[in-house]
């Protein structure tokens, strides 16, 4: 749950950088690497959304503008 909520804002930030098509690819790679954290330390409540947030706005900004240009590209 604490991946899924985060993942919401995540797509909400790859949806202002690149489209829907930026709002999967920023909630897909904020999701995986929130997964991959989860249930590792004592203080996953905090740790997993921090790690999901950073790791999917950071695919958002980097990843959004090319994916939003290529998707106008192809029609």
């Amino acid at each position: 749950p604490l991946v899924l909520f985060a993942s919401t804002v995540t797509g909400m930030m790859g949806a202002l950088f690149g489209g829907p098509a930026g709002a999967f690819l920023a909630a897909a790679i904020g999701a995986e690497f929130g997964k991959a954290v989860s249930k590792e330390t004592k203080v996953d409540i905090i740790v997993t959304p921090a790690v999901t947030l950073i790791m999917g706005m950071l695919g958002a900004k980097l990843f959004g503008p090319a994916v939003g240009a290529l998707m106008a590209g192809l029609g």
